[in-house]
């Protein structure tokens, strides 16, 4: 992803200003996404952990329904 977003800022220089404002505006969402991406996974983890005490992904199989 961080390959891309390089790419898109590389290539958004070659540009025009108005396009090659585009190609730099749109790597910031994307970090934006992941970071969002990110924030989720942790919050997944923490529910996790105050409903069963513990990350031991072993004891997650009682979590099925």
């Amino acid at each position: 992803m961080n390959a891309a977003n390089l790419s898109f800022i590389g290539f958004s220089k070659t540009l025009p200003t108005l396009q090659s404002v585009a190609g730099q505006i749109a790597p910031i969402f994307v970090i934006a996404v992941a970071a969002a991406e990110a924030c989720v996974g942790l919050a997944i983890v923490v529910l996790i952990f105050r409903n069963q005490e513990t990350i031991d992904s072993d004891e997650y199989s009682q979590m099925q329904g």
